[in-house]
């Protein structure tokens, strides 16, 4: 039976900047719910650290030889409660900060004579060690960074309004901190100076779960009475996972935290990393997988229903026809319509049911209106029309409930149509319009098989046509593909870039032989922010395989005039599938989408696995992100601030093809060939 151990860090007083009032409190009841949680006979191993005893070399000494000591199966948990600052990236590390600024976790000791934060990155070093012992690791931080827009924060009495709200009473002072210096890398750990040699591959996987109270240019609150004060977002964690009971996986209890605090005080809105499947689906502190039946949630919030789907994930505005989203599953269909189709998020009604306003409820997608994913299905002379006639039936049932498909519709033979499906020979085979073959026999799986693919290829579809007309932020970020020079191992923040060519504006990669063997290119992504502002950027590498991998650059603001490699500045490999031979001739072809935002919104929502595969792993040919925890930064300078008023925003798309070959004169095949872009 595996062993939790804990390192528990709340500071309320400094020596060099301003005292807190509710972190002891914060460890004192997580500690308390640790104990009461776990088994008699498996008490935790707990180490507290608090005030005074929490400096600098303690937390690095705690993470070693306390958390150090958990080995294969084991659990190890990290809570912070206290100041967070930020300091300017160190230069060797630019690619790993795509703000400009590195996030740090204020010690007891900090910032006396000389003596530097906590980096985000060091706390990465830290984590990545525990986790190498396989063990399973979280770490949660309650507090917050004004880092971007509000980083100049005011240094006078918060808002009577916010203050009334949080019950701390007016007048009151804000607890700021000043930005610390630039630190030096060799000032930092060894570890983080000298990298990691990390690799390109599938094998690179997310090796923590981090729970931030806020986003990274968002402050965090503290609650309660004098004398009992918390972090908001401890409290509403720990309510959560009172509530939930112990089976409550990441993704729940932060769908449920955050709707805690943005019912109450909507500017601080708690994030989650990574937003690997694998990893966030695991019950609090680790455990069997708990998939959710859908990416799409729905959640009362600010005194209505949403959805965490909007025009960013293609969801078309309502227009004559109703928008439907429903709880997946059988039984009587429970259905909420869209009212109102935002950026990153949609105001939904329930209609005909009343649910748990303390609840969040999977959902999928019921009804759309007209899909624009049409299909034509048998008609030819060959083709068997009592198998067509089950397949549109299939098609036809398919949405919850026994309603249509809402991402796919069946048109007569006809009509013009993204889509075919032959029924001739007792196969059924899906194919783009112009024949070109999508894939082998289905008859092996059913007409629901048949379906599934159908509405998957239909959502690959519509994330590849998202596009904002009229954007004022076009050409606001770039997207750049640069080459991998000889004896380069990372991201350089400044060169020159493959030109695409062509009249698609294609960029061309191509294997290299050497010693006999071909070799896949390597290139670095790079984003680079013209603007002047901060912009949110999520990268997406739709594959023509019809998967989509959100895990190049899940998410992350990137500074005004910045740039931001993608990876964590690691090469990306650009190769062939392993079900397509190496030869010459040989090709596949990548959409690198780039999607740009002013303020946040979730990427898991866009991911695919290849057409006909089950297990929503989230690993690309690429591989996902390392473990560096990249969002541990959403740590603060203070836990209070004015409240701004929240609006729609801007957002923007760029699509850069990729194709990738192997040089010289194709080999005559029958392997099936890759879409064009015609056919999709």
């Amino acid at each position: 039976m595996s062993s939790l151990y804990a390192l528990l860090v709340g500071i309320d007083e400094y020596q060099a900047v301003s005292s807190l009032r509710g972190c002891r409190n914060d460890v004192d009841r997580v500690r308390d719910f640790l104990l009461t949680r776990t088994a008699a006979d498996r008490e935790p191993r707990i180490r507290t650290l608090t005030d005074h005893d929490a400096t600098r070399a303690a937390l690095i000494t705690g993470f070693r030889a306390h958390l150090g000591q958990a080995g294969p199966g084991d659990r190890a948990l990290f809570w912070f409660s206290g100041h967070g600052s930020q300091v300017p990236v160190p230069r060797e590390l630019w690619h790993l900060e795509p703000s400009g600024q590195s996030q740090t976790l204020v010690c007891a000791d900090s910032r006396v004579d000389a003596r530097p934060d906590l980096l985000d990155r060091e706390l990465g070093v830290l984590i990545s060690e525990v986790a190498a012992r396989g063990v399973h690791v979280a770490a949660v931080l309650d507090c917050c960074h004004s880092a971007g827009g509000t980083r100049q924060a005011p240094r006078h009495e918060p808002d009577p309004a916010v203050a009334e709200l949080i019950g701390l009473g007016a007048p009151l002072a804000a607890r700021w901190v000043e930005p610390g210096p630039e630190h030096a890398v060799g000032a930092l750990l060894p570890e983080l100076s000298r990298g990691g040699e990390r690799g390109v591959g599938p094998a690179r996987r997310s090796d923590h779960v981090a729970l931030a109270a806020c986003r990274n240019h968002q402050v965090a609150y503290e609650v309660g009475r004098p004398g009992r004060r918390n972090g908001a977002f401890t409290a509403g964690l720990l309510d959560a996972l009172g509530r939930l009971g112990p089976e409550a996986t990441y993704r729940d209890l932060m769908v449920a935290a955050r709707c805690h605090l943005e019912n109450t005080l909507r500017q601080q809105v708690p994030v989650l990393y990574p937003q690997d499947p694998a990893m966030i689906d695991q019950p609090f502190l680790g455990g069997a997988l708990h998939r959710p039946e859908s990416p799409l949630v729905l959640r009362h919030v600010r005194g209505g229903w949403e959805i965490n789907a909007g025009r960013l994930h293609g969801l078309a505005p309502a227009g004559a026809e109703e928008i439907r989203v429903a709880l997946p599953g059988a039984g009587p269909l429970r259905e909420a319509r869209v009212l109102e189709v935002l950026t990153e998020r949609s105001r939904v009604e329930p209609a005909g049911w009343l649910p748990d306003t303390g609840r969040q409820y999977s959902v999928v997608l019921s009804h759309a209106p007209l899909p624009s994913t049409t299909v034509v299905i048998g008609g030819r002379p060959k083709d068997d029309p009592d198998l067509a006639h089950r397949v549109t039936a299939a098609l036809g049932a398919a949405g919850p409930g026994g309603t249509p498909s809402p991402y796919v519709r069946a048109v007569p033979i006809d009509e013009d149509a993204a889509l075919r499906v032959s029924t001739s020979g007792g196969e059924i085979r899906v194919t783009g319009f112009d024949g070109t073959a999508l894939t082998g026999d289905l008859a092996a799986c059913g007409t629901a098989g048949v379906v599934a693919r159908l509405e998957h290829i239909a959502r690959w579809r519509t994330v590849k046509a998202l596009t904002s007309t009229s954007s004022a932020l076009a050409d606001a970020v770039r997207l750049e593909v640069v080459p991998v020079g000889p004896g380069v191992t990372t991201a350089p923040r400044t060169g020159g870039a493959i030109a695409p060519a062509g009249p698609d504006e294609v960029v061309l990669l191509e294997y290299e032989r050497r010693a006999g063997d071909w070799l896949a290119p390597q290139v670095f992504l790079r984003l680079r922010n013209t603007s002047g502002r901060r912009l949110y950027c999520v990268l997406l590498d739709l594959t023509d395989r019809y998967a989509i991998h959100p895990d190049l650059f899940p998410g992350d603001y990137v500074g005004a005039g910045q740039a931001a490699a993608a990876f964590d500045g690691d090469p990306v490999e650009f190769s062939l599938p392993q079900d397509r031979p190496v030869r010459p001739g040989a090709e596949v072809k990548d959409w690198i989408q780039l999607i740009v935002a002013e303020e946040e919104f979730g990427s898991d929502c866009f991911r695919l696995d290849p057409l006909g595969t089950r297990d929503a792993t989230g690993a690309s040919r690429s591989g996902p992100l390392s473990g560096v925890l990249d969002l541990l930064g959403q740590a603060a300078m203070h836990r209070i601030a004015r409240r701004r008023p929240r609006s729609a925003y801007d957002w923007t798309t760029v699509l850069v093809p990729v194709v990738t070959r192997v040089p010289g004169q194709p080999i005559r095949s029958r392997s099936v060939r890759c879409p064009s872009d015609k056919d999709i």
